[in-house]
């Protein structure tokens, strides 16, 4: 089992938790991050992007003057990708770049980059996070009590600390079951409840 050091907001150390070795002690593996972190990015995709062909373009289908005898190009329609105003060549066209993992390579993922974090010591567990307002100089102050600029915080519907955390510029709030992969590697600090942590543990334990 793996020890984690427990902190209040003032960053007094309060008590110590152990945590799963499948979770937090996983070996590094580049090949696993790499899918769950292009399965993630892929399905972000709108694939929405659109062009018009020859069928859809506006203008008339009628040959602009005939074949032989003009002195000029040979065309067909002025719709055409060489008008102006015409189709586009190979243009894109609406897409699905949903791409698909097994969720047990997903975790595996999560597992690997929570790991490296607990190797690194960046990863903060506070017993709890209780602010009694909305203000971002709360989360300023427990950012600077922790000596660090920015943070991944993660909590458990934790709705006045989610809202203190929004308008910082270097941290975002996730809730427990909303973390993923990409915001595992972006950033560098985890500030973590120890309700929230439980949640992640049971979760990535399956």
């Amino acid at each position: 089992m793996i020890k984690l050091d427990v902190y209040d907001v003032r960053k007094n150390k309060v008590s110590e938790m152990e945590v799963s070795e499948k979770v937090f002690g996983a070996p590094f593996n580049e090949t696993v991050i790499y899918q769950a972190v292009r399965v993630r990015q892929m399905n972000r995709r709108q694939g929405t992007a659109c062009t018009k062909n020859k069928a859809e373009v506006r203008g008339t289908g009628k040959k602009p003057w005939k074949q032989k005898h003009m002195g000029r190009a040979r065309h067909g329609s002025m719709r055409s990708p060489l008008w102006k105003g015409g189709a586009v060549t190979f243009g894109p066209r609406p897409r699905d770049y949903d791409l698909a993992i097994p969720e047990k390579v997903n975790r595996k993922a999560m597992c690997i980059a929570l790991s490296d974090r607990v190797r690194e010591n960046s990863i903060f567990v506070i017993d709890k996070v209780d602010f009694s307002d909305i203000k971002t100089r709360h989360f300023c102050e427990l950012l600077k009590r922790f000596e660090i600029e920015g943070a991944l915080v993660i909590d458990n519907k934790n709705k006045n600390l989610m809202l203190s955390v929004r308008n910082h510029k270097n941290s975002k709030y996730l809730n427990a079951e909303n973390i993923n992969i990409v915001d595992l590697l972006k950033y560098n600090k985890l500030l973590i409840s120890q309700d929230a942590l439980k949640k992640i543990e049971e979760v990535l334990s399956k």
